[in-house]
């Protein structure tokens, strides 16, 4: 199995150190994206490839991009999950998680599981303006998903096309957060609808982990929306 992460700052880097070992100690291979490859050296951690970040200003697509750029490379399916929460991930699920033929999520935003909740926010007014000029007339049923642990898996007939409807889309989603106060800080925020539109469009199926996979966050209550 393999594990990507996006180790961009300080503080991403110092909440993700103390546990990539739980992964790569269990076999996983862990993909890292990272601003300070340096920090990460010769910490004794096995199985580990590092991967320069060099952007000056930081792009939540990066958080669908890579993924996808390293499930390419692997021609396998791969898991995302975001620094602060790796703490969180059960041990049996690290033991016994394996590929399947869907998208895997968590958890919707917090308003609504689909568009349709926000379809009213002036934020996304730009992001549903490009949906109708493409004519996509389903954008109300995209679902909301909050992409701080997600799997996604290979098929070699879709991955180039997937990395390049999330390059096409992406620049919509950047002018958004840069025009609009984002409710979130960042730049391409919102990037779970981006992500829900790409896979609806690559007829990719769409599931949920088992509260039982994750129930350690679940009864923590711990969430965080980036």
């Amino acid at each position: 199995m393999i594990l990507t992460l996006i180790l961009v700052g300080d503080e991403h880097i110092n909440d993700a150190r103390p546990f990539i070992r739980m992964f790569s100690s269990k076999g996983w291979i862990v993909e890292i994206l990272t601003d300070q490859p340096e920090k990460l050296k010769g910490i004794g951690y096995d199985n580990i490839n590092l991967y320069q970040y060099n952007e000056k200003i930081f792009s939540y697509f990066e958080k669908l991009i890579f993924p996808i750029q390293i499930s390419k490379k692997h021609k396998t399916g791969v898991l995302y999950i975001d620094s602060s929460l790796l703490f969180a991930t059960p041990k049996p699920f690290i033991e016994s998680f394996k590929n399947c033929e869907s998208f895997l999520y968590y958890k919707n935003w917090p308003n609504g599981e689909t568009l349709k909740e926000y379809k009213d926010d002036v934020y996304f007014s730009k992001i549903i303006e490009y949906f109708v000029t493409e004519n996509f007339e389903e954008y109300e049923n995209l679902i909301t998903i909050l992409e701080w642990i997600y799997y996604i898996p290979y098929d070699t007939n879709k991955v180039d096309q997937l990395l390049y409807d999330i390059e096409r889309i992406k620049p919509i989603f950047e002018y958004t957060s840069t025009i609009f106060k984002p409710h979130y800080n960042g730049i391409g925020n919102a990037e779970g609808i981006a992500l829900s539109y790409v896979l609806n469009k690559n007829l990719i199926p769409i599931g949920k982990f088992s509260d039982f996979e994750f129930d350690f966050i679940r009864k923590n209550q711990y969430i965080k929306m980036i």
